[in-house]
């Protein structure tokens, strides 16, 4: 029997991966699994690393999962020693076509030029956006 968990979180992964290359992170890749040494599901670009939640667990979150989660993001953070760190959940009711919506957390609270990007829901698109007018991913 297939795990279908898994795999649904591998088309979520999967789904970040092109959405990030579709919008100025053309160097975004899904990682292979770290064991205890976890540095993230995708490696956005050198420094920024990202956690995603995918499927019917994450649609229907609640806060103790976050917690959790965000304890995973930032010890992979801190695996990968990197800048920042995302993780990404797929929000119900949007699927794999609209990751942009998808509800994005940011670690460690950070200020790029002016931008605040905090511990904080955010849509996905929305971080991305701010990530590249402070001159993170491909060139604007």
């Amino acid at each position: 029997m297939a795990n279908t968990s898994k795999a649904k979180g591998t088309r979520g992964e999967t789904a970040v991966v092109k959405y990030l290359r579709d919008n100025g992170f053309g160097l975004a890749e899904r990682r292979a699994l770290g064991g205890s040494h976890d540095m993230g599901d995708i490696l956005i670009c050198p420094g920024l690393i990202a956690e995603v939640k995918a499927g019917d667990k994450a649609k229907s979150f609640q806060q103790s999962l976050l917690e959790k989660w965000m304890d995973e993001t930032r010890k992979e953070h801190s695996n990968a020693d990197a800048v920042v760190a995302l993780l990404i959940v797929q929000r119900s009711p949007y699927g794999p076509e609209r990751v942009g919506m998808w509800w994005c957390w940011v670690t460690p609270v950070v200020r790029l030029a002016g931008y605040p990007l905090r511990e904080a829901w955010s849509p996905l698109h929305l971080v991305i956006e701010t990530l590249r007018a402070t001159g993170w991913g491909d060139p604007l």
